[in-house]
């Protein structure tokens, strides 16, 4: 369409989900608007049989990955991993600074694992948290800012793949591109900073984080685990036995696995790292006798139940960025700036262009895939700097999907950590508006030098 009506849809989610904290029913009404708009009386059966369905199918190797996660971590957790690490983490960790210390480290560690830590270390470092009376919302700003960021920096991986693919399309050199912008991926790298700063206490606290922190110092109470329904949760209860190695054999041959898979077949790939992890976590807790053969699908199903709410919430995610795709939001979003693109203005304007798409749809890849055919032809033919405009369309995109409450990159760290979103997108927001405004300036400054 790509008029004025496709920003309604993307406008009322956002602010019916900051108001309500319903980000369920927030995309819901938004999918409804959006069916509404493109098929006017007609708008019922479009809403499953086009938009659901083309979400769950564009976006299956997500979902399916979210699946094998959540059945890994409950074969973690019922082999007693989580109850090792934790009763670790008691001994080793006495403030709420190491705590927060240990999680960006993590954080660093299995971002190259995709969406693994954004969904599992809020949940096994939730004693230390406890104990230490490190706020949960701080445990989760620290993962969103950390992992999806470590994903995109490393010189492999689904990004790299992703983002060259688009480039390649084009008749260009997609992996060297690729490669020469990464200097320029200011948000990455000031999002990791800033996180590290804030675990070692050197940045300050900020807005509703500081409100929290001050809170939770002051408080009476002191929340730790016992015997309750929460212990058996995340530790899996009395009954079972701590092993460090139910936890350590798993990660490592899913990092394993991710890596000689991915060389194996030429390209990035974390599926079957993913599978490989999930393998060994069953067969370790058969071998030791914490779940026996009968017992297998019962936490097979359990895994997947953890993940119930997530997997719940981005399918609605997905369906809702088909309906703004197909809204034309993006064209939209670019016939409006095009008239303000320059030579020196191409980085800037690209940047800028993908921070309001991203933010809109909760998606990095749906402002990639409109601005790269739009922004890298431009750069080419007016001479602006290449690697610089790459970087800037991928520095907006992430700003973007790491700041939304409609994102899965927001859902996933909030979920775990047992933040809602939209709470977690208000924390990140006095963040996020630093790095945006720092990468505004380097963008504006940069594409006048180079």
């Amino acid at each position: 369409m790509n008029t004025f009506l496709s920003v309604i849809p993307p406008v009322v989610v956002i602010v019916l989900a900051l108001c309500s904290k319903n980000v369920l029913a927030s995309l819901f009404v938004g999918i409804v608007i959006g069916s509404v708009i493109l098929n006017g009386a007609g708008f019922i059966p479009p809403i499953v049989d086009e938009y659901f369905i083309r979400g769950i199918g564009s976006n299956g190797s997500i979902l399916m990955c979210m699946m094998l996660l959540g059945i890994m971590l409950n074969f973690i957790k019922q082999g007693g991993g989580f109850k090792a690490f934790a009763e670790w983490s008691e001994k080793r960790i006495k403030s709420s600074r190491q705590t927060a210390i240990s999680i960006f480290f993590i954080s660093l560690l299995l971002g190259v694992a995709g969406s693994l830590g954004q969904i599992s270390i809020s949940r096994f470092m939730r004693p230390a948290i406890y104990k230490t009376k490190l706020p949960k919302e701080k445990s989760a700003l620290i993962v969103a800012s950390v992992c999806s960021n470590t994903g995109t920096l490393l010189p492999f991986g689904l990004m790299l793949i992703f983002v060259s693919g688009l480039i390649s399309a084009l008749d260009m050199d997609g992996f060297t591109i690729y490669l020469s912008s990464w200097p320029y991926f200011f948000f990455a790298f000031i999002s990791i900073i800033m996180a590290g700063l804030i675990a070692f206490g050197i940045f300050p606290d900020l807005g509703r984080m500081k409100k929290i922190e001050y809170a939770m110092k002051t408080s009476a109470t002191d929340e730790v685990f016992t015997d309750d329904e929460e212990m058996r949760d995340v530790l899996g209860g009395p009954e079972v036995k701590a092993d460090i190695w139910a936890f350590i054999l798993p990660i490592t041959l899913l990092l394993i696995g991710l890596a000689s898979v991915s060389m194996l077949i030429g390209k990035p790939t974390i599926t079957a790292g993913i599978l490989i992890g999930t393998v060994t976590a069953a067969v370790y807790d058969l071998v030791k006798g914490s779940v026996s053969f009968n017992k297998l699908t019962g936490c097979i199903v359990r895994g997947f139940q953890d993940m119930a709410g997530i997997y719940l919430i981005l399918v609605f995610a997905f369906a809702f960025g088909i309906v703004v795709t197909d809204l034309g939001f993006a064209g939209y979003m670019v016939n409006m700036v095009s008239g303000f693109l320059s030579i020196h203005l191409v980085p800037l304007i690209t940047f800028l262009l993908c921070c309001i798409i991203s933010y809109a749809t909760g998606s990095l890849s749906a402002s990639a895939v409109i601005v790269v055919p739009l922004s890298l032809p431009l750069a080419v033919t007016t001479g602006a700097s290449l690697p610089l405009t790459t970087a800037a369309m991928l520095s907006g995109s992430l700003f973007g999907d790491q700041s939304s409450p409609i994102s899965d990159n927001v859902i996933l760290p909030a979920t775990s950590a047992g933040v809602d979103p939209v709470d977690l997108s208000k924390i990140l927001a006095p963040y996020r508006l630093i790095t945006f405004v720092i990468c505004t300036a380097l963008y504006g400054i940069l594409g006048f030098i180079l």
